[in-house]
């Protein structure tokens, strides 16, 4: 049990949320990035308006230094995606190819109804797979956890099926895209709408033999693209570091404003908040916008491979990719040590953050790398309002759908949190070791996570 507790003054507090509560500067800003650099998938020219912007955002608050992080890392634009369904004649049917599916494929094959897509439906059809279209079309049971659609590919390539077409949980007739491989596939893999896949999963019920033809376009290859990192220097401790981050890129569809224009609103808004205090917390704040989080989370990793011999300086990792209005903390993989968070939880209840901690580890998204690190990950979560959650990864992630409101209130929360976290002259929480981070995963049920994983493992 911590024996430290994570608090902040009552005065600072107050400073902070009454900042964070009037100042709309990075609402403002999400809707100019949105309209300058909107779809700016890792390598297109949008993602390089994108990291050009965020510089100058970074400069015109205070920080210093603020700097480009570069790497090169293989990318993938979209281009043609066409899916027909052959028997019986429906036609045409909206789709989307999914990241990094093959540059060029004509498929036709009939459908595998694979009902959820868990592990057991691709064991239980896995023959009749071979040289078909692996199709999923349901939502998985109450309380049974939803493979991720990468996990999902990889059954699909390793049952030798022709390609995959996923349909969406969420209505609107909006294919969604994300990513299935981290380089080109070897088979195609296409988003449908739920509402088509319902069609075609009554015709499958019905008895129909459906058959479709998939056909892309895709360009493959490799940039150099950029993390963008800028520093509010410490005035005592400034070798240790607090790192602040979301992702930068978003996909191509719409303008990226939920997924994860919300993150780097929250981001910069406590740039602006802590930048504007009498002085500086005691620890360097580093504040993070992360390149080529939707290809395969590549900016963070490479931030903590680059960093890795100074790890030991980074204190603790905030997360914040796609927001909602906030009612609980997170504490990444750290069961025993959520008391530490009694007093800052009390102090944020006004705000909405009324829940218990939670501790999950989530691993489609930035904090995956500094999990494993071992470092100490926290975040501020909530539901997403108004319906937007249903934008994920579709044509309707435009600028209407972030909520002033939720967004003001996380950047308290996240303020408050990342200024206590500087401030406090005691750490609650230290580096995990290996075999800490090892039970962690187990015991939030995501050890099959460990073995083949692409982030370095602290020892």
């Amino acid at each position: 049990m911590p024996e430290t507790q994570m608090t902040i003054p009552k005065d600072i507090l107050e400073l902070l949320i009454g900042r964070c509560m009037t100042d709309r500067s990075e609402y403002d800003g999400l809707a100019e990035l949105c309209a300058k650099a909107g779809g700016r998938l890792a390598g297109t020219k949008a993602h390089t308006d994108a990291e050009k912007w965020t510089r100058g955002r970074m400069k015109s608050i205070g920080l210093s230094p603020v700097r480009l992080q570069s790497f090169e890392t293989p990318t993938w634009e979209r281009g043609s995606c066409k899916v027909t369904i052959v028997r019986p004649d429906l036609g045409e049917i909206p789709a989307e190819a999914h990241g990094f599916a093959p540059s060029g494929a004509r498929v036709e094959a009939p459908l595998v109804d694979l009902g959820p897509g868990l592990r057991d439906d691709f064991d239980a059809r896995r023959k009749a797979l071979k040289g078909k279209l692996a199709f999923i079309g349901e939502k998985p049971p109450a309380g049974t956890k939803a493979p991720h659609r990468s996990e999902q590919f990889q059954w699909a390539v390793e049952a030798g099926a022709a390609g995959m077409m996923l349909a969406s949980k969420v209505p609107g007739l909006l294919p969604q895209t994300g990513m299935c491989a981290q380089e080109e596939a070897s088979i195609p893999s296409v988003g449908l709408s739920l509402e088509d896949g319902a069609k075609l999963k009554r015709l499958i019920d019905s008895g129909k033999r459906i058959t479709a033809r998939i056909s892309l376009k895709n360009d493959v290859g490799a940039s150099k693209v950029a993390n963008v990192l800028g520093d509010l220097r410490g005035r005592e401790k400034p070798e240790e570091i607090v790192v602040i981050g979301g992702h930068l890129d978003a996909w191509d569809l719409a303008d990226g404003a939920v997924d994860n224009g919300t993150g780097c609103a929250v981001v910069l808004g406590v740039a602006r908040a802590l930048a504007g205090l009498p002085q500086p917390p005691r620890r360097t704040v580093r504040f993070a916008l992360w390149a080529a989080e939707e290809i395969g989370i590549v900016g963070s990793r490479k931030y903590v491979e680059k960093s890795w011999r100074k790890m030991d300086a980074h204190v603790a990792y905030l997360n914040f990719d796609m927001p909602g209005d906030p009612d609980r903390l997170l504490l990444c993989g750290r069961q025993a040590e959520v008391s530490a968070l009694g007093e800052m939880r009390r102090g944020l209840e006004a705000l909405g953050v009324t829940q218990p901690v939670s501790t999950g580890i989530c691993l489609a998204t930035d904090l995956k790398p500094f999990v494993f690190a071992g470092i100490p990950v926290l975040s501020v979560l909530g539901s997403l309002v108004g319906g937007a959650g249903s934008c994920y990864h579709t044509a309707a992630d435009t600028f209407d759908k972030v909520h002033l409101p939720s967004l003001l209130r996380t950047t308290a929360c996240a303020a408050a949190l990342t200024y206590a976290l500087a401030e406090c002259e005691d750490l609650p929480f230290e580096r995990h070791s290996g075999d800490q981070v090892r039970r962690a995963f187990e015991e939030e049920g995501v050890a099959d996570a460990i073995e083949g994983a692409d982030c370095r493992m602290v020892e």
